[in-house]
């Protein structure tokens, strides 16, 4: 029999997710004995969720504009070959990806904090998030989509604006 809000039957079944893996040894804690113990994984992983997100957005404020510097490397150059197009356009990418790796794996992190903030708020009978299909809940997974979306937008402009310099740019 599977049990209440995990979905699968702990005794016999291994979890299938980090999510329902996080409800089950929630679950096994006492609220009335570990109640410390929780707010302290609560506090923990709230500021973890927060300190993720200030390193995605540290992180994009150096590594970007590092990576459009190079055009600004472009210009001082008299007469550029294609080589210095080559060259600078592969280094101004690569740091555009380095940033977006960086980003996802943050962003992984914080989908951890947030399951563990979901199961310890679910335990006390909070409930944070919106069931699924509501327009509330829509509109935050739409606005992480779009999050996403734009860090990837962000990186893919890169290596097009240095193959739209590269054919347009003054010889």
């Amino acid at each position: 029999m599977a049990e209440a809000g995990t979905g699968h039957n702990s005794e016999t079944e291994a979890p299938t997710t980090f999510e329902e893996f996080v409800k089950d040894e929630v679950a096994k804690l006492d609220p009335n004995v570990d109640r410390d113990i929780l707010k302290m994984l609560y506090e923990g992983r709230l500021q973890q969720f927060i300190a993720d997100n200030n390193r995605i957005w540290t992180t994009g404020a150096l590594l970007v504009p590092l990576a459009l510097a190079a055009f600004f490397a472009l210009a001082s150059i008299d007469h550029p070959q294609l080589e210095h197009f080559i060259v600078l356009g592969a280094a101004s990418s690569l740091l555009g990806f380095f940033w977006l790796s960086i980003a996802e794996g943050h962003r992984g992190f914080q989908d951890l904090s947030h399951a563990w903030m979901t199961a310890i708020e679910a335990r006390f009978g909070v409930r944070r998030n919106a069931p699924k299909g509501t327009l509330i809940e829509r509109q935050r997974r739409e606005r992480r989509v779009r999050i996403q979306i734009v860090r990837y937008f962000i990186v893919a402009a890169i290596p097009i604006l240095w193959i739209i310099a590269a054919l347009w740019w003054p010889r």
